[in-house]
């Protein structure tokens, strides 16, 4: 045998969540603070919140991208001391290998003297952080390319 529940719908509860200022009565007043103990946020409260994550999204980006631009300095002036041969191909597994070792050893040097030089560890915080995609995109867009001459038949 089987027992259908009955269906139970919202519109019953919907008057007592209604925007008031003063609630109508303690039965509305007990009931949104209940929600709100609960973790419900009041629709009329949702758009200081909205504002907030906005500013913070704004934030947070403008501060990766001054990162981004950190990091650009450190990959550029790595790759200069790279060798002419690496810089010939410099998307290759060896140059890449190559401008890594000379990231790590860049922000090595540019650390604090008195601190200790642990690459690994600055690699792994921002702004530092960077692994071999990074390094790739980065060289992008420093407008670093291959100097390959390209082979033509004839």
């Amino acid at each position: 045998m089987i027992v259908k529940k009955p269906k139970v719908t919202a519109d019953p509860f919907v008057k007592f969540f209604q925007p008031y200022g003063v609630p109508p009565t303690p039965l509305h007043e007990a009931l949104q603070e209940a929600a709100r103990q609960a973790g419900w946020t009041a629709p009329w409260d949702r758009e200081g919140q909205k504002t907030k994550k906005k500013m913070a999204g704004k934030k947070s980006g403008s501060m990766r991208a001054g990162r981004a631009k950190i990091r650009l300095l450190f990959v550029q002036a790595a790759y200069d001391r790279l060798k002419p041969a690496y810089r010939m191909q410099p998307f290759s597994n060896h140059s890449i290998d190559a401008l890594e070792t000379e990231y790590r050893k860049e922000i090595a040097k540019r650390e604090d003297p008195a601190a200790p030089h642990d690459a690994d560890l600055l690699m792994s915080a921002a702004p530092f952080k960077a692994d071999r995609e990074t390094l790739i995109k980065d060289m992008k867009l420093l407008g670093i390319r291959s100097r390959r001459q390209k082979r033509r038949s004839g």
